[in-house]
């Protein structure tokens, strides 16, 4: 006799239909949360604790050197001064080109003159002889023309707004200088700096970032080797980079800056010399040579105004943003987003897949899974993050992993407690409490009537020997009293072997012995018969006389 499968009540299949819809449901939730703010910025959190997870990382490409305006040099009397006068940068560029350096880079406006014209001439010469000088400019609200030999080409359709003007160095310099590029940098909603410009669009032209006018240099490309394709890649040569609609692209931070917001070094990935003992000359003789020297301020008793917040630390200055552009283009790459399709497949795999695998398993083994689920996946996007350059969603695919788990065990452990609680409702005054008690944790709908079994039972019929003829006698109150203490004695007795009261048709009671497979046994026949040898006890004489 094999067993039925068992068939869900109405509230069963209630239950069923919730927890097969419920994935479905959450699926679409999570798919509009993913697109509010909140979820943003969860997941911008999650970013950030991949990079405390991965830890620093060499960094890949070696030839960078950064010199610091810092507080040493603006506390000695020369320099010694907030801005430094342009006498001093001169034979700065001076000495770095005699170091060897193949790029000097200034992270420092020079966008009008000085109080000294014979400093920004000596500024201008030094520039021109050194021939490999790079300087910054920036994007301004004000509508300006740009000179021709900035822009790189006309700007794709299709990408960031137009910016109405720029900002640039002094037309001296400008046309003394081996190339200028933009410095601007903006960041998240949260004040966290995680992704750069690398291209600008001022009026239909395309104006490259600061780094990306180096990498450019470096690997000797004409600017018509420069391709880009808005929300796709940026092609430098056969460097293939990934580029957003508004020409960003998400920084791969080696570690944290050199200083915190604590005051504490830190082992930049960088080589770091201070500007004053650049301008002693008070460094080793071929620390420089072949490199790209960029100089910026690092000192933070300026207000902060160039220090950025990073996934790694509050206080970064700006001059290692643009270092940490230069070696993602130059060595390691920059982050890649999973395309949305693939992050919906992903939240549709920890939703609407796991919600039909976790349906069929058991709470104690569905939790297993879901630990098992949750931390691999973790696991994987972290080694996607760290080996690959891959970001994927992290904290979507759980949350849904997550809900879809825990409202299915809700749903569940709402079926149960109201299957159980019809169980005790449909058979506690027919069945002995311990045979109620195994039905209740069999897991099983007995109450169904879809399905039938064919199986062996014992079927006992006992009644009131001439109970019509001593009904005709009685008041209808004494055989009332008398059916009622008949019924109450014989359903005791019947219990204690664990029948189960099918009905009581007038002086009749109807028993099945072993009726139900959760709470089976192979004595049924022996348990029908023994019980009579209790009646004549319990009935011993007149009226109360019994038989089976």
């Amino acid at each position: 006799m094999e067993p039925s499968d068992p068939v869900r009540t109405r509230p069963g299949r209630v239950s069923a239909l919730l927890i097969h819809l419920w994935p479905s449901a959450l699926f679409v939730v999570l798919l509009c949360f993913r697109l509010s703010p909140v979820a943003t910025r969860v997941e911008l959190i999650a970013y950030d604790s991949r990079f405390q997870a991965r830890g620093p990382r060499p960094a890949a490409f070696s030839d960078l050197a950064i010199v610091d305006i810092d507080e040493r040099t603006l506390a000695t009397e020369a320099p010694g001064q907030w801005p430094l006068p342009r006498r001093c940068h001169a034979p700065m560029v001076d000495r770095l080109r005699a170091a060897g350096a193949r790029a000097i880079v200034f992270d420092v406006f020079f966008v009008e003159p000085s109080r000294s014209p014979a400093d920004d001439l000596a500024f201008v010469e030094s520039v021109r002889r050194a021939g490999n000088v790079y300087l910054a400019g920036r994007v301004r609200n004000e509508p300006s023309a740009a000179p021709e030999r900035i822009a790189l080409g006309p700007a794709p359709p299709g990408g960031p707004r137009p910016r109405p003007g720029l900002e640039l160095p002094t037309p001296d310099l400008l046309a003394a200088c081996r190339g200028v590029g933009l410095v601007d940098v903006w960041a998240d909603p949260d004040h966290t700096l995680r992704r750069v410009p690398l291209l600008q669009n001022h009026d239909g032209r395309l104006v490259p970032a600061l780094a990306t006018r180096l990498a450019l240099d470096w690997q000797n490309l004409r600017p018509e080797q420069l391709q880009a394709g808005w929300g796709r890649e940026l092609r430098l040569g056969d460097r293939r980079y990934p580029l957003s609609r508004i020409g960003t692209a998400a920084l791969d931070f080696a570690g944290p800056g050199l200083h915190t917001r604590q005051g504490t070094v830190n082992a930049s990935p960088f080589q770091h010399y201070s500007y004053l003992d650049i301008y002693r000359g008070d460094f080793p003789a071929d620390a420089l040579r072949g490199k790209i020297v960029l100089l910026g301020w690092t000192a933070k008793g300026l207000g902060g105004e160039d220090h950025f917040a990073t996934p790694f630390d509050p206080m970064v200055p700006g001059v290692e943003i643009h270092a940490t552009t230069l070696e993602n283009l130059l060595g390691h790459g920059f982050f890649r987003s999973a395309s949305t399709l693939a992050n919906l497949a992903v939240l549709a795999l920890f939703t609407v897949a796991a919600g039909l695998l976790f349906a069929r398993l058991p709470i104690l083994l569905g939790i297993g899974c879901a630990i098992v689920l949750g931390g691999g996946w973790y696991l994987l996007d972290l080694s996607l993050f760290t080996h690959r350059g891959l970001f994927v969603d992290l904290v979507t695919p759980l949350a849904g992993l997550a809900g879809v788990f825990a409202g299915q065990t809700a749903f569940r452990m709402a079926g149960e407690e109201q299957r159980q609680h019809m169980l005790r409702r449909a058979f506690e005054f027919y069945v002995a409490p311990e045979v109620l008690q195994r039905l209740l944790s069999s897991g099983e709908d007995v109450l169904s009537l879809d399905h039938a079994e064919r199986r062996e039972v014992t079927v006992l019929f006992a009644d009131v020997i001439g109970f019509t003829t001593m009904s005709e006698q009685l008041e209808p109150e004494d055989v009332t009293k008398l059916i009622n203490e008949y019924f109450t004695d014989l359903a005791a007795i019947l219990l204690r072997y664990e029948a189960y009261l099918d009905k009581f048709m007038g002086d009749c009671v109807m028993a099945v012995f072993s009726a139900f497979p959760q709470a089976a046994y192979p004595d049924h026949a022996l348990r029908a018969v023994t019980p009579a040898r209790w009646w004549p006890a319990t009935w011993a004489a007149g009226s109360r006389r019994s038989t089976a």
